[in-house]
């Protein structure tokens, strides 16, 4: 199983981005989702490609919102919940970014003109309690699909930090209260026909 330890060195704490919290009245808190092409994992071509995918999403999030709280990047998706004055207005600087994405991914891979990017989706959160079933399901997913056993264990996602954050004890009474729908969002990304990108 990936990574191995260069790419671990390589996304160490001091290089991953890291959670911001803010006032969940402020603004809008939406679940941002992107599919790669017919599933492809063209993300996830390598393991360091994928860590560079999750800095640079990442990055642009911060740039576009309030507050990153949560994310999970896998081979051929990847969810990211973060709070926005405008969550649309964030959406399409995000599909911006993801063109610029797509253009180097293209490039590297001798693949002019594919498509990279399926699916990307804006879901707002209602309330504290979908934020963090949301966090719950995006976090779970990597254990879900068999990738790792626990939660941590799992590169590129922000759980160990939201680990750090609270604590194991924390975390547990959180994961009970507000149990996560399992594949939730990640499954709808695969399984809808509707693309809103």
């Amino acid at each position: 199983m990936f990574p191995n330890e260069a790419l671990r060195n390589f996304i160490q704490d001091e290089h991953r981005p890291r959670m911001s919290g803010a006032d969940f009245l402020e603004g809008e808190v939406a679940v941002f989702l992107a599919l790669c092409a017919k599933g492809l994992s063209i993300m996830g071509a390598s393991p360091l490609r994928l860590a560079q995918c999750e800095m640079r999403i990442i990055g642009a999030f911060k740039r576009q919102c309030i507050a990153v709280h949560g994310w999970c990047f896998l081979p051929d998706c990847y969810a990211v919940v973060a709070q926005a004055e405008n969550a649309s207005g964030a959406a399409e600087s995000i599909k911006r970014f993801h063109g610029k994405l797509s253009a180097q991914f293209n490039a590297e891979d001798r693949a002019p003109r594919r498509v990279v990017w399926s699916k990307f989706q804006t879901r707002l959160l209602a309330d504290e309690s979908a934020l963090y079933a949301a966090l719950n399901a995006l976090h779970h997913e990597p254990v879900r699909r068999e990738y790792v056993q626990r939660w941590q264990d799992w590169p590129f996602s922000s759980a160990r930090f939201y680990l750090e954050r609270l604590g194991r004890e924390e975390t547990v009474r959180i994961w009970r209260q507000y149990p996560c729908d399992d594949g939730v969002f990640f499954d709808a990304m695969h399984g809808s026909k509707q693309s809103t990108q």
